[in-house]
């Protein structure tokens, strides 16, 4: 069974789009630690790396960019997308396994559901409830590259309510693939000087902290989790040229609490849901984007440049589905998005026309100057999606999504799925959106 597909339970097979399922029990036998491990064996996705800090990238069917902001990210249905960039941030550090209960994958649109960012595909990952948890469990492991962390779950019934807690740890200097040219190798050819680093290892170090509660009874739930993530390696180098001594760290704070009200009318469930997202990205210490001696000399002591900022999500989401219709079923829903970028700093030793400055400069405070502008944006959006069993073998799946941002304008995203079950073992599906 899947949801991702139609925001209703279905068949995997009968789903309005193309979709994959990958449970705890599958991500456990193939061996996988991290997210990205998990997503790698699924068709038609493949998980690159950014040229931006590193970060993984998720391509469904080939379509790629600096940031993937095409490609949207839930947790328990909701975005975890930073205003800034449309993606999961560029400091992601990973996502460890043990919380998760399965993962939903769709390729190919979803934005007649979730919205914009819904482009080319949707992951949805679904974490563990106490009843995920049949016992408290213990674990720990080791590895390559000083690779070392530990696992922590817990559930418990407490009469009609059940708890679940999950905390990981792990720490890694992360795997030291050589690097024979970078960005600063090309510089060097042509000023005829030597300031690259290259041939040198990849910086790909990281620390993880993950904790997730997840406390709930028949009409309720509410989730809270927390991901800290520090000393994490800028990669190749945030403009791809070495940087093996710069570091970044990055916290996610996410709460959601949902209630559901069952056949407030007859055949109609209603379920409202508030959601909270916090979001950081600090740098540890300079961040060096070209080494010393860069530019023909330019910038004896590295073209520094140290950005941050943090930001703050709030999500309220109103939907009902309706199935007193014959061969109908409807799903319909409202909500609105408050985001605010707040806190914006960077710390460079170089002017907006690239000439050097002659010390590193706190330019936080300066609009001219600073990397970002502090923003805020509102968006409200309403969808509605009809799924019509019109023939035994035959079923119809139609929706439209509109939004309004409170700084760009409007989004119009239709949908239309005919699924025909052409025999017991082949399902046949055309797909618009």
């Amino acid at each position: 069974m899947v949801s991702i597909a139609s925001g209703t339970e279905t068949p995997l097979d009968k789903a309005a789009a193309i979709t994959s399922v990958i449970s705890a029990e599958d991500i456990q036998a193939m061996g996988a630690t991290d997210l990205d491990q998990v997503l790698e064996t699924v068709p038609g996705l493949h998980v690159n790396h950014s040229d931006q800090t590193f970060s993984p990238k998720y391509i469904f069917r080939g379509m790629t960019s600096s940031f993937n902001p095409q490609a949207l990210l839930l947790v328990n249905g909701i975005p975890v997308t930073t205003m800034m960039f449309g993606n999961r941030t560029t400091v992601w550090g990973g996502m460890p396994i043990k919380a998760i209960n399965r993962i939903e994958v769709i390729r190919g649109p979803g934005s007649a559901l979730y919205g914009a960012d819904a482009y080319a595909g949707v992951i949805n990952i679904i974490t563990k409830t106490s009843k995920d948890i049949q016992h408290t469990t213990v674990g720990a492991r080791v590895g390559s590259f000083d690779t070392h962390g530990g696992w922590v779950e817990a559930g418990e019934q407490l009469g009609s309510m059940g708890v679940g807690f999950i905390l990981e740890y792990q720490e890694t200097d992360g795997w030291r693939k050589n690097i024979d040219r970078d960005a600063q190798t090309g510089f060097d050819d042509s000023f005829g000087t030597s300031a690259s680093l290259a041939p040198g290892p990849v910086n790909t170090s990281v620390d993880q902290v993950d904790a997730r509660l997840d406390v709930g009874a028949e009409n309720w739930q509410l989730r809270a989790g927390i991901q800290d993530r520090r000393n994490i390696g800028t990669g190749p180098g945030v403009a791809q040229a070495l940087d093996p001594e710069g570091r970044y760290s990055s916290k996610r704070f996410n709460t959601d609490y949902s209630y559901r009200w069952q056949d407030v009318v007859s055949g109609l469930d209603v379920e409202a849901r508030v959601s909270y997202l916090n979001i950081t990205q600090e740098p540890e210490n300079d961040i060096t984007l070209y080494p010393p001696g860069a530019f023909n000399g330019s910038f004896p002591d590295g073209f520094i440049g140290s950005p941050g900022y943090k930001e703050n999500q709030i999500r309220f989401d109103l939907s009902s589905i309706y199935n007193e219709l014959d061969n109908h079923r409807i799903l319909s829903g409202t909500g609105a998005f408050w985001a605010d970028l707040y806190e914006v700093t960077e710390s460079k030793n170089f002017n907006p026309d690239f000439s050097p400055k002659s010390s590193i400069e706190d330019v936080s405070n300066d609009p001219s100057q600073v990397w970002m502008p502090e923003e805020k944006r509102t968006n409200y959006y309403v969808f509605v999606q009809d799924e019509w069993q019109f023939a035994q073998n035959w079923q119809l799946v139609s929706g439209i999504r509109y939004d309004h941002y409170s700084d760009f304008g409007n989004t119009l995203n239709p949908r239309a799925a005919l699924i025909w079950a052409t025999t017991d073992a082949i399902t046949t599906k055309f797909l618009y959106g």
